[in-house]
């Protein structure tokens, strides 16, 4: 008797298998719940106490159990076209010493643009400099999260 909460093509696909004495037998493959950590990725972009690497690490606590961060890909196409033979293969690490060196170049390209409207530095400089890096921080932290979104 099948489990009532498995549904095929929504928590498991239905495969035909090989068992240990070569007969062909009915497997069920689990459809990994990938809208938990979505919606958990989702809130680390919207929190401005998280930046980019935050969402990096929690990405990689994610996609651990992918090994070397691939995984095969089935389409909804017919049957003999669905299977992919290359592999989704996640984006790529953004190390410290990167983020912190966009940080930098953000972080002066923003004066000099405050210095141009202003002709000189406000008083709230460094209020205006921060507002404007949680924004960028906010712009990279969507970048990172539609590709994480696609991977997964």
């Amino acid at each position: 008797m099948e489990n009532p909460q498995r549904k095929i093509n929504e928590t498991c696909i239905a495969t035909i298998q090989k068992n240990g004495n070569g007969d062909l037998v009915k497997v069920d493959v689990e459809i990994p719940d990938s809208e938990r950590a979505i919606n958990d990725l989702r809130n680390i972009v919207e929190n401005d106490n998280c930046d980019v690497m935050d969402l990096q690490r929690r990405f990689r606590y994610y996609i651990r159990f992918y090994q070397d961060d691939t995984y095969k890909l089935c389409l909804p196409y017919a049957y003999n076209d669905a299977y992919i033979k290359s592999e989704v293969k996640a984006p790529m690490e953004i190390t410290d010493k990167e983020i912190e060196k966009k940080r930098y170049w953000a972080t002066r390209d923003i004066r000099r643009m405050i210095y141009s409207r202003h002709k000189c530095y406000p008083d709230n400089l460094k209020e205006a400099v921060d507002n404007a890096m949680l924004a960028k921080e906010r712009e990279w932290k969507n970048k990172r999260f539609e590709k994480y979104n696609r991977f997964h």
